[in-house]
């Protein structure tokens, strides 16, 4: 019995040490991954910073992140528990900096963005803060790049799954001849690459949506869209009006980056594209070909146009997007096809 109690006694001397022992331990740490990805830089850092997408890379929550009225940019922020994210340095297609903060201090996750040789990007994750008892006890018996490390290897791995399946995923469909009704709209001017084309459309969404909050004499109809005057698939450039389509006409003050229009009434050839607006090259080439194959006359002044069925607005799942892609034309009906060759979307 007294060997037995001599056991227990040393059992617990030894625990209450190893306590006192990982209690007193230095808690702060500071770790670095990497990984390559198959995208440019500002696609990562858009999908990155963009807090919304949050709980698709940061995985260890159990509960669904709230994400405040800013989710992008200083300013950004979102919470669930009792933890808070926020952003803390923001720097559009180079580096960015979220602080999560809760009862055991600060972890800070600082991505870097870096542009490689073929296309793609290497991101650099470097995270650093206060390890809880736990955490510095795991330390103690597995390593701190085993313990701390694996979890930012995952999360720089589901970045990249996420991203690859997403914006890879897409389909083009060609409608046919429809008809477009006369609409008034506000418009906002963009000029972006076709790279950036998803988040500049947002932004200015968004810009178009705070000025009808500000008017609420302004009445919304319909789903948003764009007028592109310039498209340049070849370097990317892009030029066009974002527009959001009002139920009468009204009129803007000089000087404002918000104007009003109005588009007459017209058919056009539609095409449907399912997916991220990167692929937007492969959907107007597929709607151009449509048009020629018809012997279709495009319209001398109704530029073309893209109406956002569902959109960032809707999910964050770019393969969930619904874009209508629309050539105004000269004809109102739909003649036999000039050649019958079939299309085929480029991949």
């Amino acid at each position: 019995m007294k060997i037995l109690k001599y056991a227990l006694l040393l059992l617990l001397l030894t625990a209450v040490s190893m306590t006192v022992f990982v209690a007193t331990q230095d808690g702060r740490f500071s770790i670095e991954n990497e990984r390559e990805i198959e995208l440019p830089k500002s696609t990562v850092f858009n999908y990155i910073a963009d807090l919304k997408n949050w709980d698709t890379w940061h995985t260890d929550n159990k509960q669904k992140s709230v994400v405040d009225s800013i989710s992008r940019g200083i300013g950004g922020a979102l919470q669930y528990g009792d933890i808070k994210v926020y952003t803390r340095k923001y720097f559009p297609n180079d580096s960015l900096t979220f602080a999560l903060e809760n009862r055991q201090g600060i972890t800070e996750y600082q991505f870097k963005f870096i542009d490689n040789n073929d296309g793609g990007s290497k991101v650099k994750l470097r995270t650093s803060g206060e390890m809880d008892f736990l955490t510095k006890l795991k330390v103690l018996f597995r390593g701190k790049e085993t313990v701390l490390g694996e979890y930012d290897r995952k999360a720089l791995n589901d970045i990249n799954y996420f991203l690859t399946r997403e914006l890879s995923t897409f389909s083009v469909q060609n409608v046919g001849l429809v008809h477009l009704p006369e609409t008034f709209y506000i418009k906002k001017h963009v000029e972006s690459d076709l790279n950036n084309l998803g988040m500049s459309i947002f932004g200015a969404i968004e810009s178009l949506q705070k000025f009808v909050k500000d008017n609420p004499d302004i009445k919304v109809k319909d789903n948003p869209f764009s007028i592109f005057s310039e498209v340049d698939f070849i370097s990317g450039k892009l030029s066009y009006e974002v527009c959001l389509p009002i139920t009468e006409e009204i009129y803007t003050s000089d000087g404002s980056d918000i104007i009003s229009g109005k588009q007459a009434a017209t058919y056009g050839y539609k095409t449907i594209m399912v997916g991220d607006y990167s692929h937007s090259d492969k959907a107007w080439a597929e709607n151009a070909q449509a048009v020629e194959e018809y012997g279709l006359t495009p319209h001398p002044t109704i530029k073309s146009i893209s109406v956002y069925n569902t959109s960032i607005l809707d999910t964050q799942k770019p393969s969930e997007w619904v874009t209508e892609i629309i050539t105004p034309v000269n004809e109102t009906v739909l003649p036999e096809k000039v050649n019958r060759d079939t299309a085929v979307i480029p991949q």
